[in-house]
């Protein structure tokens, strides 16, 4: 919901819902900081309220969850999976990104 508002009133295509609190954290114990961040999933959509339930406190997956999940309602499957797509081909372009900072390689843009 808050994802969504603040979609509304700016019209960002991403929202960043996590970097504040990192960079506060920095702030506050005068360590330096910086965000290089990509987007999975698009400020038009919030994730599958399934995926949300299933993240364990250290941020693993309960699999357990998930299958339980589906087993009760099969609907979410697509939505689960279309998610791990996104979340895969974020993955790929900061690991890209990264290479490409450190003098890796040429940054190349993948559709």
């Amino acid at each position: 919901a808050c994802k969504a508002a603040l979609r509304s009133e700016t019209g960002a295509a991403a929202v960043d819902m996590e970097s504040h609190i990192a960079a506060a954290y920095a702030a506050e114990s005068s360590l330096p900081f910086a965000a290089l961040r990509v987007i999975s999933d698009p400020a038009s959509r919030a994730l599958p309220a399934l995926a949300m339930a299933a993240i364990k406190p250290n941020g693993n997956i309960d699999l357990r969850k998930v299958l339980s999940g589906v087993a009760r309602n099969p609907l979410t499957l697509r939505a689960l999976v279309s998610t791990g797509i996104d979340f895969n081909r974020a993955l790929k372009s900061l690991r890209h990104s990264r290479d490409f900072l450190l003098g890796g390689e040429d940054l190349v843009a993948e559709i």
